[in-house]
């Protein structure tokens, strides 16, 4: 324990002095929680008002394997890392890393009644236990972490939900509704890996249920879902539609064809990819390997836009939490958070709306395809602007985009920023005047040896 708590203590001090001085061009001041959607319904904002760009973590098990200070060293890191956000799931059995018999980190069961899933009995919520999760989401909010809090996870707990009934589902989530509706910082999220939602409408009535129940003591906080892998986005479960007021999409394809079409879809919600491809996982075998920075740029990139309002990145390491999990804290897609962070945090990015139509961008874009699974191999280059001034357009390959000039307002600065290591470089001939179109090449490979870049357009400083 001595060494696991020293080593822990070691790698979150690297961590702020290797990140420390770059966080501060993107970050955002601390967020008064609750979360809630903005407006035009196309975001998020804190209380006040302020755009909140989600970036989050996903420590799925968190409840299960860590001791309060393990929990603290890993929320230290997060936080100093430019993450705001930590996925946890209430209720944690082997399907999300956790024990077979759904305990706590110390052996506390989450239930009175029964041994396991398959037998707890969701009327007898256990004080003991729910007082360790209310302890969790408290030591986020003193590090300003949202925490996404999923009450009963669908791929190990499913189980229960059909042992119990839809009486008992709703109950449950009455007894979480007023037990959490005080706590400022949560956003619930609801499912995981939700095979059976459009195929056992049982299924996904239990489900609405225990959502149902949560809004009927706790309408302050917002609720999402996540439905099946491998695509999906939560309002096409249009059963929920009494109790989603945000979006999700979870998809291990070309990530922004899922943003596309939830985009698109009704009513308008805020939009966050819930899950992807975690760094050092290959869930699909379609990757060449373990999925590193790259792919993580191409997701992260894609979907903010795509019209994305934040992402949740997972690490192999910090969702299981095997031995040693403390040597991965710093890994190299975590480290890139800052850079989109820098890069964001400098832009009115809640105002941009994705260039489905090709209107800013209008050739060398690659090709659409929402169906490959080998992000590697992704060509097509996504672009968001508003309109008339600012424009991202994030390419995954080499490539020469055109671009129409005479769709901004006045000269425009032109810069290619280099997504794995935060620096921009000029492009000759910037600031250009707002007529014609203009061809703009990527400039080889990048800090990390990869060929994804960001143009970014935005205008410029008066002469």
């Amino acid at each position: 324990m001595r060494t696991t708590a020293l080593l822990l203590l070691a790698t979150t001090v690297a961590c702020a002095t290797l990140v420390g001085q770059t966080l501060s061009r993107g970050s955002l001041s601390s967020p008064v929680y609750p979360l809630k959607a903005s407006a035009n319904g196309r975001y998020l904002t804190d209380s006040n008002g302020v755009p909140f760009l989600l970036m989050g973590d996903s420590p799925q098990s968190m409840i299960a394997n860590l001791a309060p200070r393990q929990m603290s060293g890993y929320m230290a890191n997060r936080q100093a890392m430019g993450f705001n956000s930590i996925l946890v799931d209430a209720l944690c059995s082997s399907y999300t890393g956790g024990n077979g018999n759904g305990t706590a980190y110390d052996g506390t069961p989450p239930f009175s009644s029964g041994t396991d899933p398959s037998n707890y009995d969701l009327s007898t919520p256990n004080a003991a236990y729910f007082a360790e999760v209310d302890a969790l989401v408290n030591l986020a909010a003193t590090y300003h972490l949202a925490v996404v809090l999923d009450p009963i996870e669908t791929g190990g707990w499913l189980v229960t939900l059909e042992n119990n009934g839809p009486a008992k589902a709703y109950n449950y989530g009455v007894y979480l509704g007023n037990r959490y509706r005080g706590f400022a910082n949560i956003v619930w999220q609801s499912g995981n890996d939700f095979q059976s939602w459009n195929s056992s409408p049982t299924d996904n009535n239990l489900v609405h249920q225990v959502m149902l129940g949560i809004a009927s003591t706790d309408p302050v906080h917002l609720q999402t879902i996540e439905l099946n892998y491998n695509f999906s986005y939560s309002n096409q479960d249009n059963t929920l539609s009494d109790v989603l007021t945000l979006d999700a999409c979870y998809t291990y394809y070309e990530t922004y064809d899922c943003f596309v079409q939830a985009y698109a879809s009704a009513p308008v919600l805020p939009l966050f990819l819930t899950e992807a491809n975690y760094e050092y996982e290959n869930n699909t075998g379609q990757l060449p390997g373990p999925a590193g920075p790259y792919v993580l740029r191409e997701q992260a990139y894609w979907t903010l836009t795509s019209g994305g309002a934040g992402q949740l990145y997972g690490n192999h390491y910090t969702w299981l939490f095997p031995p040693e999990w403390q040597l991965f804290l710093i890994s190299p897609g975590a480290l890139e958070i800052q850079y989109i962070n820098g890069l964001f945090g400098a832009l009115p990015w809640q105002n941009l709306v994705p260039d489905t139509a090709h209107q800013v961008v209008t050739a060398g874009y690659g090709t659409y395809n929402g169906g490959n699974e080998n992000l590697t191999t992704a060509t097509y280059c996504t672009t968001a602007w508003v309109p008339g001034s600012y424009a991202l357009s994030y390419c995954p390959q080499a490539t020469t985009l055109t671009v129409s000039l005479a769709e901004f307002a006045g000269l425009t600065r032109a810069r290619w920023y280099d997504p794995s290591n935060g620096t921009f470089i000029p492009i000759s001939g910037s600031p250009f005047r707002n007529s014609g179109r203009h061809n703009f090449t990527t400039p080889g490979n990048n800090h990390n040896g990869d060929p994804d870049w960001v143009l970014d357009l935005d205008p410029a400083a008066a002469p």
